[in-house]
């Protein structure tokens, strides 16, 4: 869970966050062994969560939002780049909530 966190994971579309983007607040054990409960109302909570791996301290609990299950089907299309970007001109991404974007060169 703390390597997920700390690298994004993964979302499912414009409105559903990568895993990172759930977590609501942690549990850090500082160098000194007090530990700190944060949450998205501390200042400093994105840069702090965006950025641990370890070092502002070893994250023990996390609160993590979680979000109503849904069916979905993976329907993979390859583009061109020109258009691609001719569809996110035109308003793919608020025609479609669920649209990932992978490039491969």
């Amino acid at each position: 869970v703390g390597g997920l966190a700390a690298t994004g994971g993964h979302g499912t579309g414009r409105d559903q966050p990568g895993f990172a983007g759930l977590i609501r607040g942690a549990t850090i054990m500082l160098e000194n062994g007090k530990e700190v409960h944060i949450d998205t109302s501390h200042p400093d909570f994105a840069t702090i969560m965006g950025a641990n791996l370890g070092m502002f301290g070893i994250v023990t609990d996390l609160d993590i939002a979680c979000t109503p299950a849904k069916k979905m089907q993976c329907v993979m299309e390859k583009r061109s780049v020109a258009e691609f970007i001719e569809e996110v001109e035109s308003g793919l991404f608020q025609s479609d909530p669920y649209v990932s974007v992978m490039y491969v060169p």
